[in-house]
């Protein structure tokens, strides 16, 4: 089952209104929910008449004195409620537009990290999950910020983005 939080589900609610409002009766608008462990997706499939993208640009803003420009101000809303987007298109329906939603972790507490000693003979297995936050905050405790990924300053982040197949790891064993 996918959980959305309540910004997900007001950007849904946002473009589904602009879509319904756009398109014409005998039309559909499909929407595909996909749960990516560390972050929950949702793809609009529509077939696009008069979609404004100009409301995704990060710089538009809404003018309180011009009509056109609050009719789009729900997509301004979703645009900025969720944490990525971007635009597809499928053969099938036409244009489509997908809005990520990342999941919340929290900070990881002053644990102490270990020293890393010298390595013997090893092997190479793939890692349990605490093995694998103890490796992330040992990444962050012995290289500067610029040199890892900022998803490697939350370790629980790493986890799921592991199980989810976008990273990939193994572990030696001494």
């Amino acid at each position: 089952m996918i959980l959305l939080d309540s910004l997900l589900t007001l950007a849904c609610e946002e473009v589904f209104a602009y879509l319904c409002g756009g398109g014409r009766a005998e039309e559909t608008v499909t929407i595909e929910a996909e749960n990516g462990g560390y972050y929950v997706q949702l793809k609009f499939l529509f077939k696009a008449h008069e979609f404004n993208l100009r409301a995704f640009n990060l710089t538009a803003a809404v003018s309180l004195g011009d009509t056109a420009s609050l009719d789009e101000m729900g997509l301004l809303i979703a645009s900025r409620s969720v944490d990525r987007f971007c635009f597809t298109e499928d053969l099938q329906h036409g244009p489509g537009l997908v809005l990520i939603k990342e999941k919340s972790y929290p900070a990881p507490a002053g644990l102490e990290t270990p020293e890393v000693g010298a390595t013997g003979d090893f092997c190479i297995k793939t890692p349990e999950p605490e093995s694998l936050k103890l490796f992330v905050r040992l990444v962050a405790a012995h290289y500067p910020e610029h040199l890892y990924t900022e998803s490697f300053r939350l370790p629980g982040k790493v986890v799921d983005m592991v199980e989810s197949g976008e990273y990939g790891v193994a572990r030696e064993l001494f």
